[in-house]
């Protein structure tokens, strides 16, 4: 194996700035015959570093790195949350809840359907206590 590598680290010279284009190790893997992870590897041992295809994109107001196609991260984003209102199962309260907690809890296992506004009311509802024995809590 020791052939291939000094095959690869010869291939390797074409980058004199110590950068690993995109693609660039997939080429020179094809070329010697190795797989891409022996020439990461090898370049990761001599110093070479690694560009990956994404762009880095900048916010447009604070200018940190950012994954966002809009252009703008998460802690400059105008976006308020969304709150919905709900009727709690237990005793009929109107209860203000994030619909993103709504939606992760309805993908969670142990779903029912029903929604509270407190333990204690849930505990009720479970307990089979009548609605009007129940306090709004």
């Amino acid at each position: 194996m020791a052939g291939k590598t000094s095959e690869v680290e010869a291939l390797l010279e074409r980058y004199p700035d110590k950068r690993l284009p995109y693609g660039a190790a997939a080429e020179v893997a094809r070329e010697v015959g190795v797989s891409r992870q022996l020439v990461f590897t090898v370049a990761n041992r001599l110093g070479y570093e690694r560009e990956s295809r994404a762009p880095v994109r900048k916010c447009r107001q604070c200018n940190r790195s950012t994954r966002v196609q809009t252009g703008i991260c998460a802690r400059c984003s105008p976006r308020k949350p969304q709150y919905i209102e709900v009727k709690c199962a237990g005793c009929d309260v109107m209860v203000r809840r994030l619909k993103s907690a709504l939606n992760s809890q309805r993908a969670s296992r142990g779903y029912t359907g029903k929604i509270f506004h407190s333990r204690e009311c849930a505990a009720a509802y479970y307990k089979g206590v009548p609605l009007a024995e129940r306090s709004a809590n």
